[in-house]
């Protein structure tokens, strides 16, 4: 006689555990690339408003022209006439259309903020030797080089933002006259020993104020100075400076002798560029000199700004004059 045995094939409940948390898990992704910051939705969301924003530009422009070709020119109040709702102050046309933003220059230039964009961004162009910071139009691009002052403004207030503590620099702020308008610039410079940012290397937020709102921008300073040895001389270098290989000047240097500094002698070139100079030391003739070790490695310390550079250098031996 056969015993019928019936085979249990069901799940356990270990298994049910973690197919539940593997469907969680794999929910909790899709989830995050759907509504992100960088999700599907938000990139989508992002790429519907700078479509439209082109769209409503396009056509404000065109409004623009219009306008010009009937005026002869451009005459904010007869722009503003045609577009519903939008206001005329002065050579200047601001409004809303469809929704967006809209503001129209002196030139007819037409700018269209998107949906919750600020009015303004800070540009900063940052050189070797500071910093400038200005509040510019948002959606209109700006070039320190060759500037369009339609596209600034003016600021009141203006902080640095370094480890948590907020530096009011408001001194720094300077105006530029372009014909008949003014603005705001802010200059900070990074060898004045009075500014905030002297002789500090990080990151840092700079805080311009309109009307009460905040703007701002977030920078990583570094120094672009660094000693070298080529060829048995030391050198300056600069990232900043495009030619004479970034050699450039400094103005005091010392070698360590027995934990004591002692000033050494530099020497003075002339670059490939017009007017151009930069300093080295010859270690051949400063070891002469200093009575230094031929062979021994020495601390070298070159001194620009008050920033001091140092660098590690092996005196060679002199060259024998030729006989």
């Amino acid at each position: 006689m056969k015993k019928n045995i019936r085979e249990n094939k069901g799940i356990t409940l270990i298994a049910l555990v973690i197919t539940i948390i593997v469907l969680l898990i794999l929910t909790g992704i899709t989830i995050a690339s759907l509504t992100g910051e960088n999700g599907l939705l938000s990139r989508s969301s992002e790429a519907r408003n700078s479509q439209n924003k082109a769209q409503i530009q396009e056509e404000l422009q065109l409004i623009v022209m219009e306008s010009m070709t009937e005026q002869n020119g451009y005459v904010a109040s007869e722009v503003a006439a045609k577009i519903e709702g939008a206001i005329a102050n002065g050579d200047s046309v601001t409004g809303t259309y469809k929704g967006y933003s809209f503001s129209i220059n002196s030139s007819g230039k037409v700018t269209v903020r998107g949906e919750n964009e600020d009015e303004y961004y800070v540009y900063v162009d940052i050189e070797t030797s500071g910093i400038g910071a200005y509040l510019v139009e948002s959606g209109m691009s700006f070039d320190v080089d060759n500037p369009d002052p339609t596209v600034l403004t003016t600021f009141s207030e203006a902080y640095v933002l370094k480890n948590g503590n907020r530096i009011n620099i408001s001194s720094e702020i300077r105006t530029l006259e372009f014909e008949d308008n003014s603005l705001s610039a802010l200059a900070i410079s990074f060898i004045d020993s009075s500014s905030p940012l002297y002789n500090y290397e990080g990151d840092y937020d700079i805080i311009l104020i309109k009307d009460g709102k905040e703007y701002t921008y977030s920078y990583k300073y570094v120094d672009p100075h660094h000693p070298e040895v080529s060829e048995n001389y030391i050198y300056l270098i600069s990232s900043g400076i495009a030619f004479n290989n970034g050699r450039t000047t400094f103005d005091n240097a010392y070698v360590v002798i027995n934990g004591t500094r002692q000033s050494v002698a530099f020497e003075t070139g002339s670059g490939k560029a017009i007017g151009s100079t930069y300093n080295y030391i010859d270690l051949a003739s400063i070891g002469s000199s200093l009575g230094l070790f031929v062979g021994r490695e020495y601390e070298f310390i070159l001194v620009k700004n008050d920033r001091e550079y140092s660098i590690n250098a092996t005196i060679p031996e002199q060259e024998k004059p030729k006989e």
